[in-house]
């Protein structure tokens, strides 16, 4: 009887479509999203992937804030501009990163500026050790850059993080950026 009963259930089983163990395996999946706001742009978009990803958000907070005379792209001695300028400099984080092992998939954005990552992302990203062979999916806001060189020079500096196609989500919508995380 115990035999037939078992039988029967590994005949429904076979039944049930495939779709809804790959929806239960992504449900397993521990996401992070984790990101650097200098003025709200970023975090907004962040926090809408987030909450359609399932996932834990995180901010990437530096030791000193960023001001708007900082962040003066056309000011040539502007700390932005400066950080650009010279890709050794690393501005420090207010606090050390978490530990980051326990993730499975790891979305990190920032604005783009002049056309890269601000150099926060490089502070962050050498601090933690756990990213290396983890799938991060790079996402960033931006006025005109696209997403292209940001993370060309991502996965140029870091070759041991599994880069995945990212996206520009500076007038994505939920919606949109719902479509582009089931992809």
């Amino acid at each position: 009887m115990k035999k037939n009963i078992l039988m029967a259930l590994m005949a429904l089983l076979t039944l049930l479509p495939t779709t809804v163990f790959a929806q239960s395996e992504a449900a397993a999946q521990k996401t992070l999203v984790i990101y650097f706001s200098a003025t709200g742009n970023t975090r907004a978009k962040a926090q809408i992937l987030a909450d359609v990803a399932k996932a834990t958000l995180q901010e990437i907070v530096p030791a000193a804030v960023y001001t708007a005379e900082d962040l003066d792209y056309r000011n040539p001695q502007s700390r932005s501009v400066k950080e650009i300028m010279d890709p050794s400099l690393r501005p420090a984080l207010a606090s050390t990163p978490a530990d980051l092992s326990s993730y499975d998939l790891i979305y990190l954005g920032s604005p783009i500026w002049a056309n890269q990552p601000p150099r926060i992302i490089n502070t962050f990203i050498e601090a933690c050790p756990s990213l290396k062979g983890k799938r991060v999916v790079p996402f960033a806001t931006s006025g005109s850059s696209p997403i292209d060189n940001y993370a060309k020079v991502l996965s140029e500096a870091y070759p041991d993080v599994l880069w995945q196609p990212g996206k520009i989500l500076t007038k994505s919508t939920r919606e949109d950026i719902e479509a582009w995380v089931k992809k």
